[in-house]
């Protein structure tokens, strides 16, 4: 189990992060992603079940674009993955997204071939690390899950 060290300002209950093994991934840094949301484990939970749903999904669509040619549309998912993976605290595969971003910007489809690669790894073997975020003892695990809302914050069905 990996601890942050004694001059870490982060309540002593947030400061255990997950268990070292298959779920953690050296790659993402969950623990300063809940400290940028003021240690509202709500707040990073949505977060992760957000990018949980998104992440493969928009990994395809990049696949796709690539496979097709359509660059604009691979510039566009690979902004979008950027800044999910960024707010993850995942530097090396939202630096993988920019470079995929740019190279699509530039027309370059094999430097984002490449890219394309070392990110779809890159973000794969951050799944698990997500998923055991919001298992019991995670940093985004909640006892009682907060009730849905609407993009604007709303329950459902209120107007």
């Amino acid at each position: 189990m990996t601890v942050s060290r004694s001059t870490d300002t982060t309540p002593a209950a947030l400061r255990v992060l997950a268990a070292e093994g298959p779920a953690t991934t050296p790659g993402i840094d969950l623990a300063a992603a809940l400290a940028m949301m003021n240690h509202q484990p709500r707040y990073l939970a949505r977060m992760v079940r957000a990018a949980l749903q998104t992440l493969a999904p928009n990994l395809e669509r990049a696949l796709q674009s690539l496979a097709s040619g359509d660059l604009a549309a691979l510039e566009a998912v690979a902004h979008q993955l950027k800044g999910a993976l960024a707010a993850l605290v995942a530097k090396a595969a939202a630096e993988s997204a920019h470079q995929l971003e740019n190279a699509a910007r530039s027309g370059d489809a094999g430097t984002a071939a490449k890219a394309f690669a070392a990110l779809e790894t890159q973000t794969r073997a951050l799944l698990p690390a997500l998923e055991e975020a919001l298992r019991p003892g995670g940093l985004a695990y909640e006892s009682q899950p907060a009730a849905p809302t609407t993009p604007e914050g709303k329950p459902p069905g209120r107007q």
